[in-house]
């Protein structure tokens, strides 16, 4: 009995020990989570194998490591074309994953995933023929996306992976799509980028193995993924480019066999309606004319049509309706209609309409021949709701994609209607076509629009309304009903001649994105009407993006009209007064000859506005360019002001906070902005300002980084040349040359967070326009020459020749042989103040700057 108990403890003891043990690993089959057992990887990428196991538990080896090797964590990195096999050993249980290493496919990119200091920049180029969707998240976004032979550039200082998934341009992806399929698709290239913690003499863009260094910053932009945390370095207070965050590129039109057809088939019907209606009813098997003249087509196919003079307007109306559906070719050879009194005054008719019945719509414009519409129906009530005006149209399209093609002249006359109206998309190649109201008035509408998208190639369009010019009607209550909507309501305009005047709206209204790429567009929005009602009056508008790529013309905007000083107030500005160029997301400015006159602003940006090109006049303006963020990466730009002349705050103009002294997005001194990101980042371009107002101001920081900044800024005590915000915000200079001159009383310069040496000289009283100030080296060689523009007492100075430790001196007066001096100074510290005393003034302390204030900041 007794060793029957001792052997039952042992039992039990044995039994205690084993559950306490850890299962043998060996036993558990390894199972890839993110790969299958072969693997694709472009040349300078990295992939992070993921197991049903921790990685702590596993170990990796690679059979051929400098064609990839592996990280203990299980990080694969791709080195040079070829295979290897990795390994992953689990005790006595392996898996093996052949791993095939290749060029790029799509797409090439300048900074191989790796180890860096500081941060890292690189360039990725979506092949022709390819669009390389990206993403620094998890998930991959539609919008998310570089375009055939386009490049987007990437900036990064914290440890981010860039994941790139080529795709041949023809292939449509969704969200949903490219999701399901990033695990699989051989082409994607992942790209980790380890970023440590710069030390203060290494260059931002120097990989940690490197000794290389470079002088100058670089142009940074950051990717387009709204989850991106701002990440910041070292002391200063940059926060990352964040002008381009959340960026949706523009809907690219696409244009098809069908839409490019201007030539009748062998079949088509030949059709001729007479001058005057009959009173005889016509029917054949494809259209009928009624004892009004009115032409219906009831059969799908390509129909030739006349009017029996091409003199004399024939009282008559086209229309397109399908029983079956099908699609429709109307090809105007000379057609001449008036409305007289056959139009009813119901939503969506037309002199010529295109019912839904439709399956899909091409009107051609025949060449050398000219086709004119003249609607004077009356506005009506819509029969739905009751309390809506309804309006004719020229042309009329219900829920149907219509194209209006060939290189015939359309003319619509319109006296209280819109010239086309379609309430699907519009399509609209080569024609010339105007739209206006009679005897030189305006239309009595709308000029042209499509509800869920307009794209326009190579058209010659004059447009006169009352209301907006160019439209796309899609809005937030049709997407509220159909979440389908959400990425319609674009506009593509890519070549031709356009000159659109609104007398009560918009000239360009875009619901979405816009894409602005004409080779000569003029375009005025005046606000004429008698009550002068709180609308919208801008010259071209967008809701999401307004992108203005390399390869634009001229563009001509003027929105002065809109602007009455006698109705200013204490800010100089009008409240009916408004934009010429107008996003509520982003603008991002390429090329393009830009000469902007606004009532408000010249160019405004809710979000991120990014310049990385063109020429920029604002010839007039309230605030000449403004944005939550504003990134100048190049361009020539000019600015005339009655307020600010590049301001970074506000961002929608609703932003201003209750009961703390701002007035709408126009901050004053003392004010709490609604965030602390605003920034302003000049990294290259030329750039001049005449500012009433402060010359440049940020509610956030400044980063002058390149280019050439001139500011003719402020002559009253109230604004500065420069202007951040308080609250620890700074002006930092790296690179460039800057110029800003202007009044005393508000007085700001770089701060001491600069690495290029900065001096802000102020004199005893206002000097007069044209006053050279001069600095010489102690050799007597001129540094730096300014010659404002406009009375000053005030002048910021700095360019990559001034150098730290030195001694300078400055002189000034009215003619280059007959120069004063000033005074002397030393760079003791990167940023100082010299000048004279004179306590007459209140007095100017000339000397070094403590902390991140500049001298004379009040």
């Amino acid at each position: 009995m007794k060793k029957q108990r001792q052997m039952i403890s042992y039992l039990m003891v044995f039994a205690l020990v084993f559950a306490l043990m850890p299962v043998n690993s060996s036993a558990k089959t390894i199972k890839l989570t993110n790969s299958s057992e072969t693997k694709t990887m472009p040349v300078g990428s990295t992939f992070l194998i993921q197991t049903d196991q921790r990685a702590s538990a596993l170990t990796f080896s690679s059979s051929k490591r400098k064609v990839a090797s592996v990280t203990k964590s299980g990080l694969i990195q791709a080195k040079k074309k070829g295979t290897t096999v990795i390994t992953i050993v689990s005790g006595k249980t392996s898996k093996k994953i052949k791993v095939t290493v290749k060029k790029p496919t799509g797409y090439t990119i300048t900074k191989k995933a790796g180890n860096y200091t500081g941060s890292v920049k690189t360039k990725v180029k979506a092949k022709k023929g390819y669009t390389v969707y990206y993403t620094v998240s998890g998930k991959f976004k539609k919008s998310w996306k570089i375009d055939s032979k386009k490049t987007k550039i990437f900036m990064f200082t914290k440890t981010t992976t860039l994941k790139l998934y080529p795709v041949k341009k023809s292939v449509k992806m969704t969200t949903a799509k490219l999701n399901k399929t990033q695990s699989k698709n051989k082409n994607r290239g992942d790209y980790l980028y380890a970023i440590a913690a710069a030390a203060s003499t290494e260059s931002p863009n120097t990989p940690a193995t490197s000794t290389a260094a470079t002088s100058t910053p670089e142009t940074t932009q950051v990717p387009a993924a709204p989850e991106t945390p701002k990440p910041t370095s070292g002391n200063s207070q940059f926060a990352g480019d964040d002008s381009e965050t959340g960026y949706v590129a523009p809907e690219p039109a696409s244009y098809d066999e069908v839409d490019k057809n201007t030539e009748p088939s062998e079949d088509a019907v030949e059709i001729t309606l007479p001058t005057k209606a009959s009173g005889t009813k016509i029917t054949t098997d494809t259209y009928e004319i009624s004892k009004k003249n009115k032409l219906t087509i009831i059969a799908p196919g390509t129909y030739l049509i006349h009017t029996e003079s091409t003199e004399t307007a024939s009282d008559g109306l086209i229309e397109a309706d399908l029983p079956d559906g099908g699609t429709v070719h109307l090809i105007l050879d000379g057609v001449n209609l008036t409305s007289s009194n056959n139009t009813a005054p119901d939503s969506d008719t037309g002199l010529i309409t295109v019912k839904k019945s439709v399956t899909r719509a091409v009107i051609t414009i025949k060449e050398n021949t000219v086709t004119t519409l003249t609607d004077t129906g009356e506005t009506g009530i819509d029969k739905d709701d009751g309390v809506s005006v309804t309006y004719t149209a020229g042309i009329g399209c219900k829920k149907t994609p219509l194209t209006i093609n060939g290189s015939g002249t359309l003319n619509i006359i319109s006296l209280n209607g819109n010239g086309i109206k379609a309430t699907e998309s519009l399509k609209i190649l080569d024609t010339k076509i105007s739209v206006s109201g009679t005897d030189d008035n305006a239309a009595g509408h709308n000029g042209i629009s499509g509800k869920t998208g307009l794209f326009v190639k190579n058209a010659t369009i004059d447009i006169y309304s009352d209301g907006d010019g160019l439209k796309t009607t899609l809005d937030k209550s049709d997407i509220a009903d159909d979440s389908s909507l959400a990425e319609l309501g674009n506009m593509d305009i890519d070549g031709g001649t356009y000159k659109i005047v609104s007398d009560n709206g918009d000239a360009i209204s875009v619901f979405r994105t816009l894409n602005l790429a004409p080779t000569e567009m003029e375009v005025v929005a005046k606000n004429l009407s008698a009550s002068r009602e709180d609308g919208s009056y801008k010259g071209i508008k967008a809701g999401t993006t307004i992108s203005i790529p390399s390869g634009t013309g001229n563009i001509i905007a003027d929105t002065t009209a809109t602007y009455d000083a006698s109705r200013s107030g204490r800010d100089a500005n009008d409240s009916y007064a408004d934009d010429t160029i107008h996003c509520d997301g982003h603008i991002k400015i390429e090329g393009g000859n830009l000469e902007l006159s606004s009532g408000d602003d010249g160019i405004h940006a809710d979000k991120g506005l990014i310049i990385n090109g063109g020429t920029i006049d604002v010839k007039e303006s309230y605030e000449g360019m403004e944005g939550a963020d504003v990134t100048v990466n190049g361009g020539t730009i000019t600015i005339q002001s009655r307020d600010d002349g590049i301001n970074a705050g506000g961002g929608n103009d609703t932003d201003a906070l209750p009961g703390n002294g701002m007035d709408g997005d126009h901050f004053d001194k003392g004010d709490t902005p609604v965030s602390a990101n605003y920034q302003i980042i000049i990294n290259d371009g030329i750039i001049t300002i005449d500012a009433d107002g402060d010359g440049i101001d940020s509610n956030g920081n400044i980063f002058l980084r390149g280019g050439i900044v001139t500011v003719n800024g402020p002559t009253d005590g109230g604004n500065g040349a420069l202007d951040y915000g308080d609250k620890n915000s700074v002006c930092e200079i790296s690179g460039g040359t800057l110029i800003a001159a202007g009044s005393v009383g508000m007085a700001s310069a770089p701060t001491s967070g600069s690495s290029q040496p900065a001096v802000n000289v102020v004199f005893s009283e206002q000097q007069p326009a044209g006053t050279y100030v001069v600095l010489k080296d102690a050799s007597g060689n001129t540094v730096m020459t300014a010659q404002p523009t406009k009375k000053f007492q005030s002048v910021v100075m700095s360019c990559g020749e001034l150098t730290q430790g030195s001694t300078y001196t400055v002189y000034y007066g009215t003619s280059l042989e007959s120069l004063a001096e000033e005074t002397s100074f030393s760079f003791f510290s990167i940023s100082v103040s010299a000048g004279t005393e004179d306590p007459g003034h209140g007095g100017w302390n000339p000397g070094i700057l403590g902390g991140n204030q500049p001298a004379g900041r009040r």
